[in-house]
């Protein structure tokens, strides 16, 4: 099939589209919870974590989960726990939204890489096997959305049992999030050439490193901090990148 300069307009709308609904519903998020930057109930702490929810899908132990909830009956507890719980509820709709903007990234840059021709992405089993990730990273985060407000609703987590569905299912969305971010990295890259949008692609690159960095070795654990920022940002600079293409397609 021959790509022209209107796929290119077709491909970055639907990136522009995804990424504005994701936005729109994280500002719902936000204002829902009160902020998602919840600090855990033991801060500053070892590990060294900041953000209690990374801390929470991430947790090793009873110990740690009752480190990150506190004791229930604690007004602090009481909070941490309500503000995760409204954004773990909300969830069920953000992590269909952040798959169908990680769609749209695979045939952005595949329809980019085939309208320049470029030689090893835009073969079309590559972008088959980015998608294959789509179904991994949702399902993942619905098993493990469900774990955390099992855990959550715990009187006292320091007797929590089976944190190993938790660790599990975290894993595998973690991953698969990762694996994208490294197939989009080289996508951009392939793509790019020698140009100053090859930041975008070490954005993507170093975030997925970082991720499977934080989840394959538990000192490393709050590294996925600042991993998911620089996933965030990436996925920013995409979107800048698609609003250009937009408006030149013919220059793509």
């Amino acid at each position: 099939m021959r790509i022209t300069p209107e796929h290119v307009r077709k491909a970055s709308l639907l990136v522009i589209v995804a990424s504005t609904l994701l936005l729109l519903w994280f500002l719902v998020m936000q204002l829902a919870s009160g902020g998602l930057d919840t600090k855990p109930y033991e801060h500053p702490n070892v590990p060294g974590f900041n953000n209690a929810m990374l801390w929470f899908e991430l947790v090793n132990s009873p110990e740690e989960l009752a480190r990150v909830l506190g004791p229930a009956e604690d007004p602090e507890g009481r909070r941490i726990r309500s503000s995760l719980d409204i954004v773990n509820y909300l969830d069920f709709v953000f992590m269909g939204l952040y798959t169908l903007l990680n769609a749209a990234f695979f045939v952005y840059w595949h329809v980019l890489n085939v309208f320049r021709a470029r030689p090893f992405f835009s073969r079309p089993w590559l972008f088959y096997a980015g998608m294959l990730l789509l179904p991994v990273m949702l399902f993942g985060d619905v098993m493990e959305t469900r774990e955390l407000l099992r855990l959550s609703a715990l009187t006292d987590p320091a007797a929590a049992t089976g944190l190993f569905a938790l660790q599990l299912w975290t894993r595998l969305k973690w991953a698969a999030l990762a694996i994208a971010c490294l197939h989009i990295g080289l996508s951009v890259a392939s793509y790019s050439g020698r140009t100053g949008w090859l930041v975008l692609a070490l954005g993507y690159t170093s975030a997925g490193m970082l991720i499977l960095i934080s989840i394959a070795f538990e000192p490393s654990r709050p590294l996925i901090e600042p991993a998911s920022g620089l996933m965030s940002l990436a996925w920013l600079g995409n979107l800048v990148h698609a609003i250009v293409r937009f408006r030149r397609p013919q220059s793509a």
